[in-house]
């Protein structure tokens, strides 16, 4: 995704760029004691273009949980936006990677009902939820690739951002339509049954063409304070909804620029930050220790930011042309904190940790 308007993040926040390389690939960060997340070096996992089709451009990526049917628990799933020819948008393609340096990539699955596929989100027990924003559909899979269910139209409008919510007592996948700001809620009633709601409206979107598209996307649950939160692309925010789980249909309208929010349940809703670091930020993930981390469009940097509003630190995950980041997921790799994210600059999925 190449934006075309860079902004310049604030002096008051250190950034911090790529310093060099060594020969297996992992670039060398910046040293202890300038370094807020305390990451040294970004790690190659893989490519992760199609291997039949070339389908490229990497936009959602997941943890798989379990090992079921095509899927190893670990493996990263991710989906291709675009298709060989790089044409935004053109992507028909999901894939999963084993999360090991040198991996190869499988294919997961394809069609035409993944057109402009822009996110993935794993259950518990492994199904796969993919948003196809130009398709203009959501698609459930099985884990052996297999479709099991398929939501077109009302009240999906250009499906893009989405996650999966393990709420003890409605559990969920919640999605952003990209055409209209809305907020869905899949509730996950049984092994093969769901129902939708809209519970929340009127998030800022600027009905940008594939390539640039600004809306809700990047999303992640807290399960211990049944909390969503939201990277506003187009506004440059970060959003909370607390006791999101209780939020009926239509409990939310969001006004002012994604600062305002009404209805029965607005007051669930609040900005927890605004302005730089974020430059249209995408991704987004929760760190253990309870910090949010998202990556942003136009300049490629990853930012840390507490729930509490306090931006901690920004650290450059791609000197290349902006555009490079899209998605990330927060793991443990050895009892250390490590985030994998995808980088269509080259096509590859890595982590950057310790």
């Amino acid at each position: 995704m190449k934006a075309s308007v860079l902004r310049a993040v604030g002096a008051a926040v250190l950034i911090l760029g790529l310093v060099g390389c060594n020969g297996n690939g992992s670039v060398t960060l910046p040293p202890p004691g300038t370094n807020a997340f305390n990451f040294h070096t970004i790690t190659n996992i893989g490519s992760i273009v199609d291997p039949t089709n070339g389908d490229q451009n990497p936009y959602g990526l997941a943890l798989v949980p379990l090992t079921s049917g095509l899927l190893t628990a670990g493996d990263l799933m991710v989906c291709n936006f675009n298709n060989t020819a790089n044409v935004q948008g053109t992507g028909t393609t999901v894939e999963y990677i084993h999360a090991t340096p040198g991996s190869t990539v499988h294919r997961f699955a394809q069609g035409a009902s993944l057109l402009g596929c822009g996110s993935v989100a794993v259950l518990p027990d492994d199904r796969v939820s993919v948003t196809g924003k130009i398709a203009d559909d959501v698609v459930i899979f099985n884990s052996d690739g297999s479709t099991q269910t398929t939501f077109s139209g009302a009240p999906f409008n250009g499906p893009w951002g989405s996650t999966y919510a393990n709420s003890s007592t409605k559990p969920a996948i919640y999605v952003a339509n990209a055409n209209d700001g809305s907020l869905v809620r899949i509730n996950v009633t049984g092994p093969s049954t769901y129902t939708t709601e809209t519970i929340a409206t009127g998030f800022s979107f600027n009905g940008g063409a594939p390539g640039n598209i600004f809306a809700p996307y990047g999303m992640t649950y807290n399960p211990a304070n049944d909390t969503l939160y939201i990277a506003e692309t187009n506004s440059n925010k970060l959003i909370a909804i607390a006791n999101v789980s209780s939020v009926a249909a239509g409990g939310i309208t969001v006004s002012n620029n994604d600062a305002t929010f009404s209805g029965p349940s607005g007051s669930s809703a609040s900005v927890i930050f605004s302005g730089a670091p974020l430059n249209n930020p995408l991704g987004l993930t929760q760190l253990t220790n309870g910090d949010l981390v998202t990556v942003n469009s136009s300049d490629n940097l990853m930012s840390e930011i507490s729930t509490g509003g306090r931006s901690v630190g920004t650290l450059s995950l791609d000197s290349g042309p902006a555009g490079a980041l899209f998605s990330v997921v927060a793991a443990q790799s050895a009892g250390q904190q490590i985030v994998y994210f995808n980088d269509s600059n080259d096509g590859t999925v890595k982590f950057v940790g310790p």
